[in-house]
């Protein structure tokens, strides 16, 4: 009788690792080889004075790498005498040396002894994100002082967008496609275009062409004709 060969063998064999790289990899409680507690989320340190820009990047980061439960309470930590407790307190504590890396040195160090990466951020959020009145302020003040000048029309919208992206952030602006969310959008072109009082000339907007603002939450650009800025149409 024929002895199969071992390469035969192998053949036959399904492969025994791949669904378990595939779990490994979406489950929150894995720790790739790069990963390390020196590791910074954000290219901005957290200075108390930008919380809700470098919040939004942390959560960004963290979700890319599958730990957002961890700062929203959504992966909870396991009972005592679980498989998967040490590696959750692992997971924990990479995340906690995440956030507090991402922070100056002045601000991490009185954060240093938050018992969890959920508490770190609570703690964080109640005492710098509930004082939206300042921060409102600052924005509206800081929108008061753009002005087109010699910028384009491009870059003078980005920098008017910024802060209104900002305030919407703080406000809380609907992000749905109801009627209000329609009515929002609306009125940022509607600022945009009374903003712009002069005529676009051919040196601020590089064409000829009707100026192209892109004000939609799904990416559908609005054509705008400058010569008819005087009634904006929704």
């Amino acid at each position: 009788m024929a002895i199969p060969s071992s390469s035969s063998q192998q053949t036959d064999q399904p492969p025994q690792n791949q669904n378990q790289n595939i779990n490994m990899i979406n489950d929150p409680l894995y720790i790739a080889s790069s990963d390390h507690p020196g590791m910074t989320l954000t290219n901005t340190s957290f200075n108390g004075n930008n919380f809700h820009g470098w919040s939004r990047n942390v959560k960004m980061a963290l979700g890319a790498k599958l730990k957002l439960g961890f700062i929203d309470g959504s992966c909870p930590k396991p009972p005592i005498g679980d498989v998967d407790l040490q590696r959750w307190v692992r997971c924990d504590y990479m995340v906690t040396c995440w956030i507090l890396n991402s922070m100056v040195n002045e601000l991490s160090d009185a954060f240093l002894y938050a018992h969890s990466a959920c508490e770190l951020w609570k703690e964080i959020a109640e005492r710098y994100g509930q004082s939206n009145g300042p921060l409102v302020y600052q924005l509206e003040r800081e929108l008061s002082k753009i002005n087109q000048g010699s910028l384009t029309v491009a870059s003078y919208f980005n920098k008017l967008k910024k802060c209104w992206d900002e305030l919407s952030n703080i406000n809380g602006l609907p992000t749905c496609d109801c009627g209000k969310m329609r009515e929002c959008t609306c009125d940022v072109l509607e600022k945009f275009l009374l903003r712009d009082n002069s005529p676009v000339s051919v040196e601020h907007s590089q064409t000829d062409s009707p100026v192209s603002v892109n004000h939609s939450r799904k990416g559908s650009p609005v054509s705008v004709d400058h010569s008819q800025k005087d009634s904006p149409i929704c």
